[in-house]
């Protein structure tokens, strides 16, 4: 395990790999609002140091964000998060997750300056309990 914005530790990690799956990301986003900085180190300038070694070695990325781009729905709420469904962060976390930050980024840079990354959107309507885990290259 590493700190996604070690860029020497990606350099050694990237070359080894045919595509990197980026799931890095600071956890328990109700700290973001107290303290946005590890989420902003993390999941901005983490996933630049990312796609900055992906592009140098040539390698894909996939690039894993997070439902809590769309905001905020009920559990009972017929509604569904979509493809189309705007973006509306509700916090420090889901506001450093959101493009442009991390999912645009990703798909810019990479786009004009290297190989391919891809960032599915994804959606869920209730998550299981959270996992502490801190932001690492796996």
């Amino acid at each position: 395990m590493g700190d996604i914005c070690d860029a020497g530790l990606l350099d050694e990690l990237v070359p080894e790999c045919d595509a990197v799956v980026h799931c890095a990301a600071e956890t328990h986003n109700d700290s973001s609002i107290a303290d946005p900085e590890p989420f902003l180190r993390t999941n901005v300038e983490g996933t630049f140091r990312l796609l900055e070694a992906v592009r140098k070695h040539g390698v894909r990325c996939h690039h894993v964000s997070t439902d809590e781009v769309y905001g905020d729905l009920a559990l009972d709420d017929p509604a569904r998060f979509t493809e189309g469904s705007p973006y509306r962060p509700s916090s420090p976390y889901s506001s450093t997750k959101a493009p442009p930050p991390a999912t645009e980024a990703c798909s810019k840079m990479t786009g004009t300056c290297g190989p391919s990354c891809a960032t599915p959107r994804s959606g869920r309507r209730a998550s299981p309990a959270p996992v502490s885990a801190r932001a690492a290259l796996i």
